[in-house]
């Protein structure tokens, strides 16, 4: 079996919400966080996230970035947008075939929903 590999994509200044996005409460817990424990609780192997603006404030709420399938990756250029993120996202992949992107704004996709892109893809 192929594996599931995600980019999170958390580097910008999240200035009109006038909060950071990833740190928005999801039942007490950073936003940043569920979306790491259900990729991983739906049999995700490796997990990016991209962090930029405020990077410290994230490492500090959200412990699960320590997690050992998880790679940080500092994008010093965030405000270039979120392509800058996207391009480094993918050059941090060490040789996977696949990565599904997401911003940290979304609502992570339901496990039927990762299998059936997995699905069609094969």
């Amino acid at each position: 079996m192929k594996e599931w590999n995600m980019a999170i994509l958390a580097a910008g200044r999240s200035s009109r919400m006038g909060q950071l996005k990833g740190l928005l409460p999801i039942d007490e817990r950073p936003l940043l966080e569920v979306h790491i424990e259900k990729f991983f609780s739906y049999g995700g192997n490796h997990l990016t996230v991209v962090l930029g603006h405020n990077a410290k404030i994230y490492q500090e709420a959200c412990p699960l970035l320590l997690d050992d399938r998880v790679t940080v990756a500092h994008n010093q250029e965030y405000d270039r947008g979120q392509f800058s993120s996207c391009q480094l996202a993918v050059m941090k992949q060490k040789k996977r075939e696949h990565l599904f992107l997401m911003p940290v704004d979304m609502f992570m996709p339901s496990k039927e929903v990762f299998e059936g892109i997995w699905q069609a893809y094969k």
